[in-house]
């Protein structure tokens, strides 16, 4: 046994067994350093596993989108030009409405507006007007270019680990029609306009909620 270098309560301590103490010490910080690194690694892999999840589902859908509203739009192209229409012909018309209406966001701006155009569309099928069913499809073709290519934007800024809510969602929205007002020759420049004036008042509505709430 070494020299006692003191006494602590009937405890006799040594350099010897003060050296141990101070290596198991140690040992258990860095065992606690270790585990708690564990956790941190373990978190941070769920989280990007679970963003990676939702990214793969958000581009799974935007091509389902596409998909379903360019079979939508070709069947009202198909339907407008023909001289008797069948109960059938409606029927599978709606049905490719419905399908693209039940992938859309119930309360979002433009895709309310989305909805709309395809029930104008319907419309004007039913009362032969071609001229309308094109304008309409063109219009429809316009929106949805926007608001996929906006979709797609937020699929890569989540791709990155960047934070993407609903004011960013809005934000890049009105960005993208702004550019598409300045741009584009093939346009309606009423429903354009209407569209900018519906997210600026969303955005508003929102950054007033959120200084509220601090």
């Amino acid at each position: 046994m070494g020299n006692v270098l003191f006494e602590f309560m009937g405890i006799s301590f040594t350099w010897e067994g003060i050296g141990i103490t101070a290596a198991a010490f140690f040992s258990l910080l860095s065992v606690a350093g270790n585990i708690v690194q564990y956790i941190h690694k373990k978190r941070n892999f769920k989280e990007k596993n679970n963003i990676e999840y939702i990214t793969n589902k958000r581009v799974d859908w935007i091509y389902a989108v596409r998909q379903a509203a360019a079979s939508f739009i070709a069947k009202a192209h198909v339907l407008s030009i023909k001289t008797e229409l069948e109960p059938a012909d409606i029927y599978e018309l709606n049905e490719l409405l419905y399908l693209v209406e039940l992938y859309l966001n119930y309360n979002g701006i433009v895709d309310g507006n989305l909805v709309n155009i395809m029930y104008k569309i319907v419309e004007d099928i039913k009362k032969h007007d071609h001229e309308g069913v094109n304008a309409y499809a063109q219009l429809f073709c316009n929106h949805l270019r926007i608001y996929l290519k906006v979709e797609w934007d937020r699929v890569k800024a989540e791709t990155n680990g960047e934070k993407y809510d609903k004011e960013r969602n809005l934000k890049e929205l009105l960005k993208a029609y702004k550019k598409y007002d300045e741009t584009a020759k093939n346009k309606k420049a009423s429903d354009i306009n209407t569209t900018i004036q519906m997210l600026n008042n969303e955005l508003t509505r929102l950054q007033s909620q959120k200084r509220e709430g601090n």
